[in-house]
């Protein structure tokens, strides 16, 4: 019989202690005892009650299945639980500081590789500076086929420009396999290579058009 237990939320409790310095009575002129507090557990963020546990949660929700932050919001809420949206997207992007030596050692190993894949896609960015909210940003990926589990990393940019990936694959020297954009040409000490799935669907439009029935066998 297959089970599935929902997941839960739930507040941990850390009470921490007061120490009282009892010999201290005898030495103030007051009579009075000195305290100190211990030292409280690390938190991600000062001030907040966000987990590492509830925060992996978020970002997963976020990144892997596409829940925008005001559905999860609601989502949570059928739980009890009130975790306004903006919280959630301060956490994310403050924990930049916890992700970002990750994605440093990421990089270096994905430039390290002979062999990377590389394609931007179109983005919005809402008030970024000097920039309308319609006007279109950029989102670069590349990857790595060196591992069974490849290194795959994303770099944002406000253009298309061939600059982003020239500035992003400093020190990679190999082969570069991407489509015809020519913003790539950009990018030193490389050999393009084309990608065979862009110049397959070439092929393909020109089969369409192609006498239909025993014409198109010949």
């Amino acid at each position: 019989m297959l089970v599935y237990e929902p997941a839960r939320f739930y507040l941990r409790v850390t009470r921490i202690p007061v120490l009282e310095c009892v010999e201290c009575q005898s030495h103030n002129e007051e009579g009075k005892s000195s305290y100190h507090v211990v030292s409280h557990p690390n938190k991600l963020f000062k001030g907040s009650i966000v987990s590492p546990e509830l925060l992996a949660y978020i970002m997963d929700m976020k990144y892997n299945y596409g829940i925008p932050f005001h559905s999860l919001e609601k989502l949570i809420y059928q739980q009890g639980v009130v975790v306004p949206k903006a919280n959630m997207a301060n956490w994310v992007i403050a924990s930049i500081r916890y992700l970002k030596p990750l994605y440093e050692i990421m990089k270096k190993d994905l430039i390290s590789s002979k062999y990377l894949q590389a394609d931007e896609t179109t983005t919005q960015v809402l008030n970024e500076e000097n920039k309308a909210a319609t006007t279109k940003s950029y989102m670069f990926v590349y990857r790595s086929i060196k591992y069974n589990k490849p290194v795959v990393l994303y770099d944002y940019s406000p253009t298309r420009a061939g600059e982003a990936p020239k500035e992003f694959l400093k020190g990679f020297e190999g082969y570069l396999v991407t489509d015809a954009y020519p913003g790539y040409n950009k990018v030193d000490n490389i050999v393009r290579c084309m990608c065979n799935v862009h110049a397959l669907r070439k092929f393909k439009d020109a089969f369409k058009l192609l006498p239909k029935g025993e014409e198109r066998k010949k």
